[in-house]
């Protein structure tokens, strides 16, 4: 168990997501990317994921006003190209002095099975890429960034299944295996007061096991809010009702899925808890 502390407030900006808000000139993409600044003992920049493209990301960078030499952390959500696939423009143009976290099979060879014919979905640049460019750090462990922030490092599961239907790894020798995604990560930032705050780029772990095991590895049984993908956009009705429960039953005060969550559980949160609902989309800023 981490002592993890906790910061003061917390500002999340979605810089990537499949829709837009009402921010004008802005770039929407299928994929994920957040900016996180944290309040606390020190204030602190931190890139969760990169969407699928740089164009897409450093336009919206420039439109928002985000400045990327202030980013000093860069978080790897996953090894999927929606998540991954701004690294190389970003990269080239501010990696100096940038510190690079996932874990250590996101640059495995992912692939998924559309139809008959497996098509690469992985990380478009090689490890050596970013070890020459930035500090490069895999880890499958947690790891503390700074008093009330923690990377999740492999979410242990609990029993929810994982969402990796049709997702492979390609090993060295050339086998097929299907892939679990334990490089599934997320970022868990305690809030003095609130609670958890969990960012999650897919969720393909399951955000149950997710805040299961943020939970376990803080200490903080106060789930607060959960942010990003939570890859619900295939599941069907039963799935829906026991995440919506399980994270309201857990004190949830915001729920803002993106990306992969799926109309599904938008639906149900608009219906039975609208309260706690927050719309998605680039350029939206919840504070905390």
């Amino acid at each position: 168990m981490f002592t993890i502390g906790s910061v003061e407030h917390v500002e999340v900006m979605i810089l990537i997501d499949n829709s837009v808000g009402i921010v004008r000139d802005v770039i929407a993409e299928w994929g994920f990317s957040a900016l996180i600044k944290v309040y606390g003992s020190e204030t602190l920049s931190i890139l969760y994921d990169l969407g699928q493209s740089g164009t897409a990301l450093l336009h919206n960078m420039k439109v928002l006003k985000v400045n990327p030499e202030n980013v000093r952390y860069i978080i790897l959500s996953h090894g999927h190209f929606d998540h991954t696939g701004g690294l190389k423009a970003f990269i080239k143009k501010h990696g100096r002095g940038k510190i690079v976290i996932a874990h250590p099979k996101v640059f495995e060879k992912k692939v998924l099975m559309r139809g008959k014919v497996l098509d690469y979905i992985g990380v478009s640049v090689s490890k050596k890429f970013l070890e020459r460019k930035t500090t490069l750090i895999t880890c499958k462990n947690p790891l503390k960034l700074c008093d009330g922030v923690l990377f999740s490092g492999e979410i242990e599961r609990y029993g929810y299944p994982e969402f990796c239907e049709g997702m492979y790894v390609i090993k060295d020798d050339g086998e097929v295996v299907e892939d679990k995604m334990l490089d599934d990560s997320a970022l868990i930032i305690n809030v003095k007061d609130k609670g958890l705050v969990i960012i999650t780029g897919c969720g393909h772990s399951n955000i149950l096991n997710i805040v299961k095991h943020a939970e376990r590895i803080t200490g903080v049984s106060k789930l607060y809010a959960v942010i990003g993908g939570l890859h619900l956009l295939s599941s069907d009705d039963k799935t829906i009702s026991e995440v919506l429960n399980n994270l309201t039953s857990l004190g949830a005060s915001i729920i803002c899925p993106t990306h992969c969550s799926g109309l599904k559980i938008i639906h149900a949160l608009m219906l039975r808890k609208p309260e706690i609902y927050v719309e998605g989309g680039v350029g939206k800023v919840i504070k905390i």
